[in-house]
């Protein structure tokens, strides 16, 4: 059944009848619509039906026992399906006879006659207690956990009379965790399995009686109600024991109680797992397990390679398929994984299944903390599929380490929707990301933040450049990635996504638009600092307001070698050094449909470059009557000019593009100041377009070499050299046909008409 159709079962799992038996003096027929657990966001919910290896349902025909406070005998109910074909397995409804008169009623699932209800009358102070057994089934896809894994249920309205034919809702809450071991051999002793057992080392109770509390609550909870030596719980595979093969993990899971959380907030055991051979011989692991109320709550895959001497391997659960990928679930299962990476061996394995641009992997907790001591190398050469599937709120793995998630992700290697919460102090010499140092495959939807109860979460480093997301991506991709995280950098560079885009590079689609702060650098890229030529930044947006008094900036590239287009700013950017609103320094390549709509601060200051000294910028815009180009005055800065596309024009072209904002607003009387461009010294203007005031005179160029920019177009004022015009409808349809027929497609873009009118312009990943 597809994973779809089960997430949206999860909501509902019964229908409730259309009719309910004529009402009887004292005594009825009720009709009650039995639903599961809300899906959390780390617990999905769980009932007694293993689907996919992972998720856990209701059965058609379980029973369900249900008392109400008018007698302290047990109902028996039996869940049916009446959702017809659409729904087969997981819905159906149950009718139970008992008094109209009931107020409050306690249900538990699934029944077994170890599951204990009483009531008095005319009371909510039910008893309720189930039976934990000490020989657990193997699983299976007909049997699993049937009369193991309770839930109870309470439900406490208020009615006077029969109400005909409407349904109550009883909401089942889980009692129990299951944790999943799985086992491989490697042992020349093929002989098969016994038994598993598996014995808390903390004196918890794990089999037994235990008394429900907590159920008129959304967590209800066990209280061992036996003697403090249950502590044993036996997995048993049959008298013939089970094969173990070299190449399949076999699966055992175990029911375990839920705690009071006033007692264990965390609900750790520590467990030690024996498995038992047909020889007699054994293999011991020990383990410490949480214990979540629904669902798959903790897995660990054991591999046996001496019966003899009862040695085992901790292994990754799963095989790397698509279907069945390898899951992490811990700091040790991530620590095994960059081991398996790393390994000098050829191939390379995991699980001795040899990696491939096939190995799937699946991170599966959002509690995951790696620090100086677990994690002291990344993940090298990786090579596959990497991706989130922990259903979290708060997903990702924390980071306090100074080594990075991956070192490199090679050209068959592809990182998705993962999120690194990072709290690192850099003391290394070579440029840094705790993400990833080299990309040569595909980082996808990746985030970089920090651990939301940490108000500082600040990257630093005093020796190095940074990045967010990646210092160099050579050749890879790099798509809708985004940085939350602090950055700070004494004096070097910092690409808030990635440092160096080089080698055929594709960097598109990122996004900054949480707040985020960038200190004491000397350079910063707000996506990418260094975009080497032959290399694409695009589809980029940067909207959030930052404040940075001794670095230099450029809002999407820092230095551009290669094609800068399709890129937007909209936000406050304010700086005492120089400033470009797309790009620092223009060096050579394309910038191509950029777009600023930005608040601008700074003595040397360009609504898409701050200096071109080679290359072509064409079909830009600075529009909107919130864009703003502010010339400040600073006395450490060489030099002073302000544009609205170009401070300085020193080499290469402006084509095609126009500034239509406001002002240009000048503080202090010692700078260069253009509409267009504010100083000119060499390069090509071509059919442009500027309509701003400043100081009630519009200007195209602030200093420019005298001669004709045909066809220009200065609206409002008058220079030598460009068409002059009254208003902006005076504007040739050849400039504005111009424009559109570069626009780019797929509804991202600009319509133009009279006036150029920038729409709205977002990027969604």
């Amino acid at each position: 059944m597809k994973r779809t159709f089960i997430f949206m079962s999860l909501l509902f799992a019964v229908l409730f009848l259309s009719s309910c038996e004529k009402e009887k003096e004292g005594n009825g027929s009720f009709t009650f619509n039995a639903s599961i657990e809300n899906l959390s966001t780390d617990d999905p919910a769980a009932k007694v039906h293993l689907v996919d290896e992972q998720w856990i349902y209701w059965e058609l025909g379980d029973n369900i026992s249900i008392a109400s406070d008018q007698s302290s005998s047990q109902e028996l109910a039996t869940l049916t399906n009446t959702g017809g074909p659409n729904y087969p397995d997981f819905n159906g409804t149950f009718i139970s006879e008992l008094p109209w008169s009931s107020k409050y009623f306690l249900g538990l699932f699934p029944y077994s006659e170890h599951n204990v209800i009483s009531g008095s009358p005319n009371s909510k102070n039910f008893s309720a207690s189930i039976e934990l057994p000490a020989v657990q089934p193997l699983r299976n896809d007909i049997t699993f956990a049937r009369k193991v894994f309770p839930m109870v249920a309470w439900y406490g309205g208020h009615w006077d009379e029969h109400p005909g034919s409407v349904a109550y809702n009883l909401d089942f809450q889980s009692l129990a965790g299951i944790v999943r071991l799985q086992f491989l051999n490697t042992s020349s002793d093929v002989s098969n399995v016994k038994e598993v057992r598996v014995t808390s080392t903390d004196g918890k109770q794990l089999k037994g009686m235990f008394n429900v509390s907590g159920y008129n609550t959304f967590a209800p909870y066990l209280v061992p109600a036996g003697s403090s030596g249950d502590n044993t719980v036996t997995l048993s595979c049959g008298d013939e024991g089970r094969p173990f093969g070299t190449d399949t993990l076999i699966s055992f899971y175990l029911v375990l109680p839920t705690f009071d959380p006033s007692v264990d907030a965390n609900k750790t055991y520590a467990l030690t797992v024996e498995i038992e051979n047909m020889n007699g011989k054994v293999c011991t692991r020990n383990l410490t397990a949480r214990v979540r109320r629904s669902g798959i709550t903790y897995m660990r895959a054991l591999e046996v390679t001496n019966w003899t001497s009862g040695t085992t391997m901790v292994r990754l659960s799963g095989n790397g398929t698509a279907e069945r990928p390898f899951r992490i679930y811990s700091a040790a299962d991530l620590v095994y994984l960059r081991d398996c990476y790393n390994s000098s061996a050829s191939p390379r394995t995991i699980n001795n299944v040899p990696i491939t641009a096939n190995t799937h992997i699946w991170l599966m907790r959002s509690d995951i903390e790696l620090n100086s001591t677990n994690w002291n190398l990344g993940i090298q050469n990786f090579i596959g599929h990497f991706e989130d599937n922990s259903n979290s709120s708060n997903p990702g793995i924390t980071s306090t380490s100074n080594h990075p998630l991956f070192e490199s992700v090679d050209a068959a290697g592809t990182v998705e929707r993962i999120t690194l919460k990072a709290e690192v102090s850099y003391n290394g010499a070579s440029a840094f990301s705790p993400f990833c140092i080299t990309n040569r495959g595909t980082l996808k939807d990746c985030i970089l933040t920090y651990r939301p109860a940490n108000t500082l979460g600040v990257i630093s480093s005093s020796f190095a450049d940074l990045a967010g997301i990646c210092v160099t991506n050579n050749g890879g991709t790099i798509a809708a990635c985004r940085n939350e995280a602090n950055l700070s950098a004494s004096g070097h560079n910092i690409g808030v996504i990635c440092l160096t885009n080089m080698n055929h590079g594709v960097v598109k689609e990122c996004e900054l638009n949480t707040p985020f702060t960038v200190s004491r650098a000397s350079c910063v890229g707000g996506i990418v600092y260094d975009n080497q030529a032959d290399c694409t930044v695009r589809d980029c947006y940067y909207a959030v307001s930052t404040t940075s008094s001794t670095s230099r900036w450029g809002g999407i590239v820092y230095q551009n070698r290669g094609t800068v287009e399709h890129c937007y700013i909209n936000n406050t950017i304010v700086t005492s050094l120089s400033l470009g609103g797309i790009v620092n320094k223009q060096l050579g390549g394309v910038i191509n449909y950029c777009d600023c709509r930005a608040q601008l601060h700074s003595p040397n200051v360009g609504g898409i470059v701050d200096t071109i000294s080679g290359g072509k910028i064409i079909n830009c815009f600075v529009s909107n009557v919130n864009a703003q180009i502010v010339h400040t005055t600073s006395t450490s800065a060489p030099r002073r000019s302000a544009g609205g596309i170009a401070a300085y024009l020193l080499a290469g072209s402006i084509e095609n593009s126009y500034v239509y904002i406001p002002h240009i607003t000048t503080q202090g009387s010692d700078g260069v100041v253009g509409g267009l461009v504010g100083t000119y010294n060499s390069g090509s203007v071509i059919n442009c377009y500027c309509y701003e005031t400043s100081a009630g005179t519009p200007l195209f160029f602030g200093s420019y070499p005298p001669g004709t920019y045909d066809p220009c177009y200065l609206v409002g004022g008058t220079q030598a050299g460009i068409t002059s015009v009254t208003t902006s409808e005076a504007v040739t349809d050849a400039f504005v046909s111009t424009l559109n027929s570069g626009k780019p497609a797929g509804g991202k873009g600009w319509q133009l008409s009279g006036i150029p009118v920038l729409e709205p312009y977002t990027v969604t990943p």
